[in-house]
C-alpha cells in the first residue's frame, strides 16, 4: 500500500507529468510512422492530420507544436533556461543587445523588461543607491529609473521630499 502512495505521489509531479507526456507523444508518433510506412500517400496524409488535430485537442496546441519540433531536431535551449539564470547572463549583455533580444520573444521581452533585470543593471552600474532612489525606483519602474537623466531624477526626487514633508507637517498640527 505504501508503494502506492509513493508511486502517486511521483505522479504529482507537474515536471514528471510534463515529461511523461512528452515521451509519450514522441512513442506514438515513433509507433505511427513505423505503422503507417504501408500506406499509400494520399491515406498517411489524412492519418496524420487527423492525429495531429486529436493531439493538439488533447494536449494542446503548444504541445503538440513543441513535440514536432523535437521530432524534427529543433529544440531551443535557450527558451527552457530559468528566468534566474536568464537573468543573470542578460545581465552581462550590452545595452543594445538587451534591445534587441527583447525582440526575439514574448518571454525575452517580458524578461528584458522586467525589474529585476534592471535593477541588477541599475546596482551594477551605479555607486551608490540610497533608500530614497530605491523608493523612486520602484515607484517609477527600474528601466524607466536608469533611462531618466540625473537632472530628472533630481527634480523628482525633491518633489518627493517636499511632498513627503507636507504630509508630515499635516500629521504633525
Amino acid at each position: 500500500m505504501n508503494f502506492v502512495n509513493q508511486d502517486l505521489e511521483k505522479l504529482k509531479n507537474p515536471r514528471r507529468i510534463f515529461w511523461m507526456i512528452h515521451l509519450f507523444i514522441l512513442l506514438l508518433f515513433y509507433t505511427i510512422r513505423c505503422f503507417y510506412t504501408s500506406f499509400s500517400p494520399p491515406v498517411k496524409r489524412s492519418f496524420a492530420a487527423v492525429l495531429l488535430i486529436q493531439i493538439a485537442i488533447v494536449f494542446g496546441a503548444k504541445v503538440l507544436e513543441h513535440v514536432l519540433n523535437l521530432c524534427r531536431g529543433n529544440y531551443d535551449f535557450l527558451e527552457r533556461l530559468p528566468v534566474p539564470l536568464l537573468l543573470y547572463i542578460i545581465s552581462f549583455l550590452e545595452l543594445e543587445d538587451i534591445a534587441r533580444l527583447s525582440q526575439v520573444s514574448r518571454r525575452f521581452e517580458m524578461i528584458c523588461n522586467s525589474n529585476a533585470l534592471w535593477e541588477n543593471i541599475v546596482e551594477n552600474l551605479c555607486d551608490t543607491i540610497t533608500p530614497e532612489m530605491k523608493e523612486l525606483a520602484q515607484e517609477m519602474g527600474w528601466k524607466q529609473f536608469f533611462f531618466t537623466n540625473r537632472l530628472q531624477l533630481q527634480l523628482q526626487l525633491r518633489r518627493r521630499r517636499q511632498k513627503q514633508d507636507a504630509q508630515n507637517k499635516k500629521l504633525t498640527e
